[in-house]
């Protein structure tokens, strides 16, 4: 925290499959200094 302001973090999530990915995205929303978090899936087949 600087002068009274808490900074919070933004986070982009790519390829976000299977257990660890499910993971990483739960902790993601329920941390308290993560204000958003943008999942971007990208299929190249």
């Amino acid at each position: 925290m600087r002068n009274g302001i808490e900074k919070k973090m933004k986070i982009i999530l790519t390829r976000a499959t299977g257990m660890i990915g499910e993971g990483v995205l739960l902790a993601s929303l329920d941390h308290p200094k993560i204000s958003e978090v943008l999942i971007a899936w990208f299929d190249f087949r």
